[in-house]
C-alpha cells in the first residue's frame, strides 16, 4: 500500500520555529491516512509504508511526505 501527501507549492514556512526536511529515508512506516489508535492481529500484516521517502516537518508537525521518486525538486528547499 502506498499513500502520499504532496507539498502544496510554493511552500513557505509558517510562523515556524524551524522547518526540517529529511530525505532518502529507507522506509517510512505507518503512512495510512486513516486515523487508527493502533493495529492488532491480521492488520499488522499490511502496515502501509513508503520506501526511499522524504518527510517535511514544519512547526514540529508533519507537513508532507512522499517517495523520493516524486520529490518536488525546487529551490524553495535549498535553505532547509
Amino acid at each position: 500500500m502506498n499513500s502520499e501527501i504532496l507539498i502544496p507549492l510554493p511552500y513557505t514556512k509558517s510562523n515556524a520555529k524551524m522547518a526540517v526536511l529529511i530525505r532518502n529515508i529507507k522506509s517510512l512506516i505507518q503512512v495510512d491516512r486513516k486515523e487508527k489508535a493502533f493495529l492488532a492481529g491480521d492488520e499488522m500484516k499490511d502496515i502501509p509504508t513508503i520506501d526511499n521517502a522524504w518527510l517535511l516537518l514544519d512547526n514540529e508537525r508533519i507537513h508532507s511526505y512522499g517517495s523520493m521518486e516524486k520529490f518536488p525538486e525546487t529551490e524553495q528547499f535549498d535553505n532547509l
